[in-house]
């Protein structure tokens, strides 16, 4: 489930640098509507299938233009989603939108909105976390996400991979070599040549 790869400082590259279930390597996996039956904080809206049906139809729409790199038009559509019927996939894909099109502080915005209708989505927490140590240049913060992020997706060697290069960077080697240990165990290849770098940096550390 790779994303696409970007530079970053002193730990060469992060495994997906948004946890986009879109942009390149992971095939746009852009969050597709469903009919929800209603959030306990939709308290007020009205639950009625037309509506919901509607805004489904809109999001499906402008998720199809994320997913060939029409970040404009698709805002339009899922805007109108979300207003007719919001819901954590919708401030999702709409994070997604501003992303793409330079607005990180929206971005942000909508991915924490995502996260109030539905806390559990390890992905909007890797789009935070590594958009905070990319752009906000705040690693202590993008730690906290992208823990939070593998709390929800123990398994997932790409989180581990990340968490461990945003470790690496901070200068935190143990922890990042244990986590990167656990991505190879977990399968992810190209962990090994991290792990030795990290090893290489903890060894010239000790013999100082």
């Amino acid at each position: 489930m790779n994303r696409f790869l970007t530079q970053i400082p002193q730990a060469a590259k992060l495994a997906r640098t948004t946890a986009f279930r879109s942009l390149n390597a992971r095939a746009v996996a852009i969050k597709q509507p469903a009919l929800h039956k209603g959030y306990a904080s939709d308290a007020g809206f009205p639950n009625n299938l037309k509506i919901q049906k509607e805004a489904q139809e809109s999001m499906a729409f402008g998720a199809s233009l994320l997913t060939q790199g029409d970040a404009s038009s698709a805002l339009t559509h899922i805007s109108r989603s979300l207003q007719l019927y919001p819901t954590a996939d919708a401030h999702y894909n709409m994070g997604i939108c501003q992303y793409m099109l330079k607005d990180t502080d929206k971005a942000l915005d909508h991915w924490h909105k995502s996260l109030s209708l539905d806390p559990n989505q390890a992905d909007v927490y890797v789009s935070l976390g590594n958009i905070y140590f990319m752009s906000k240049k705040d690693p202590q913060q993008a730690i906290s996400y992208m823990t939070k992020a593998q709390q929800l997706a123990p398994e997932d060697p790409e989180i581990m991979f990340n968490l461990a290069c945003m470790q690496e960077s901070s200068g935190s080697l143990e922890p990042a070599i244990q986590l990167y240990e656990k991505a190879i165990e977990h399968g992810l290849e190209k962990a090994k040549a991290y792990l030795r770098n990290a090893i290489a940096k903890q060894m010239a550390q000790s013999s100082k």
